[in-house]
């Protein structure tokens, strides 16, 4: 991911989520790096090819209910040089939104958009 070509910008987050493939039931922790409206980004232990079918669970702060919503794996990265302890996870993955109620797709699109860094 050379070029920046999100349209939407995506707030700096911390989040657990919890992450399972669908093709194989396998669930893990995963911890958010950003949120948009489109789609997240998280760090986790594996890497998840890219088409990887995932189902994601996630609680934002001062919401009563988790938002669900399937996703695709469209990127990875091995996360270099850690800065943070949270880093020592390995891998960067950013997924796009497959199926997302549109009130948790708002919910997201609010939350990026309140919890984003000025331009």
């Amino acid at each position: 991911m050379d070029a920046e070509r999100r349209r939407l910008k995506r707030a700096p987050t911390r989040l657990m989520a919890l992450v399972k493939v669908l093709s194989t039931g396998k669930a893990r922790r995963a911890l958010t790096k950003d949120v948009s409206g489109v789609g997240i980004s998280f760090i986790t232990d594996e890497a998840l090819a890219p088409g990887t079918q995932l189902e994601v669970e996630m609680q934002l702060p001062d919401h009563p209910h988790p938002i669900r919503f399937t996703a695709e794996v469209m990127w990875l990265r091995s996360v270099k040089d850690p800065k943070h302890l949270y880093e020592s996870l390995s891998m960067e993955t950013g997924v796009k939104f497959v199926s997302i109620t549109p009130q948790d797709q708002q919910r997201l699109k609010q939350y990026g958009m309140l919890n984003a860094p000025p331009s």
